[in-house]
């Protein structure tokens, strides 16, 4: 069963690697993480620290706005009876390439899900799933790629995006 967070003030995603986000019928988003840092104060250890696999949960989005110096793409959707919306400034990308993109999500709340067997590193680099030119890989490939493969993702979170589900890559 995954471990659950509701308050996400905590998290910064700027220097963790995700592949793909995940798009669902029922107005949610899931992103898969890998190194997301958790900042001091968080519920998971009161000191800053990296989680190696994680989910980031974004419910009843209201607006996806994709920044770039290129092009800002947004999506928005009007929904009728709409709660008091939060917004999520995150990062997405950075796994397959060097690129990533900043990406502001309107929701009525976000979630923070880790899997029963999370581990813990210390700032700056514990889990690498790729080569840098500062640091090098020390994750297993096959396992990191079974971590982004949509038929690994966990039923629970499943369920939160619905029937139809769609990837959305960041190239």
């Amino acid at each position: 069963m995954l471990k659950k967070f509701i308050n996400t003030d905590f998290i910064d995603t700027s220097e963790s690697y995700s592949d793909k986000l995940l798009l669902g019928s029922k107005n949610s988003i899931v992103i898969p993480y890998i190194g997301l840092d958790l900042l001091p104060s968080n519920p998971v250890a009161k000191n800053r620290i990296i989680v190696d696999y994680s989910y980031f949960v974004f419910i009843s989005i209201s607006s996806i706005v994709f920044k770039s110096t290129n092009l800002n793409l947004h999506f928005k959707h009007t929904l009728l009876n709409q709660p008091q919306h939060i917004v999520e400034d995150i990062m997405v990308g950075g796994y397959k390439n060097d690129n990533a993109v900043e990406v502001e999500i309107k929701c009525e709340k976000s979630i923070l899900y880790l899997p029963p067997n999370f581990k813990l590193g210390s700032y700056p680099c514990p889990f690498m799933p790729i080569d840098t030119p500062n640091f090098t890989r020390n994750m297993d490939i096959d396992e990191v790629e079974a971590f982004f493969d949509f038929s690994s993702l966990p039923s629970e979170l499943q369920e939160i995006l619905g029937e139809n589900i769609y990837a959305t890559s960041v190239s």
